[in-house]
């Protein structure tokens, strides 16, 4: 990483999961390590193998992989909830599985230029203004993980 990110630098990230009704830790873990550090939600080897294949094959926009994986799996409610977010991110980190491989292989500068410019992370300057304008709920913030 060309810089250390604090919890705080991903405050518009984690508002967008919010504001789509992204609430499975899971996912949310997921999604964030694919965005910010291009680590694969596939290259995943957990017991939530499948989970992971179903949010890459929504980033690809596979639908009939979806489907099929999210016939049979209570994570059909978070269908809606994970393509209108993926449809809040830069065109570059979605829409087909050679999409994801590329990003997932972009130098980490790369990957922070685009963030930046999509307001997905806050810049350095930006970090320290919203840490010095919300200190105190960056404090519980920093406190809670």
């Amino acid at each position: 990483m060309t810089r250390k990110l604090s919890r705080f630098a991903l405050v518009n990230l984690e508002n967008l999961l919010t504001k789509h009704g992204i609430v499975d830790m899971m996912f949310r873990h997921t999604l964030t390590n694919y965005v910010v550090y291009g680590i694969s939600p596939y290259s995943y080897d957990r017991p939530e193998f499948l989970r992971c294949k179903f949010i890459t094959d929504v980033l690809a926009n596979d639908m009939f992989a979806v489907r099929r994986l999210a016939k049979w799996r209570t994570i059909i409610g978070e269908v809606h909830n994970l393509f209108n977010f993926v449809a809040d991110l830069p065109k570059e980190m979605h829409g087909s599985y050679e999409k994801i491989d590329v990003w997932c292989t972009q130098s980490d500068k790369y990957r922070m230029r685009v963030l930046e410019k999509h307001k997905l992370l806050l810049t350095e300057k930006e970090e320290i203004v919203y840490a010095l304008k919300y200190k105190r709920d960056y404090d519980r913030l920093v406190e809670s993980w």
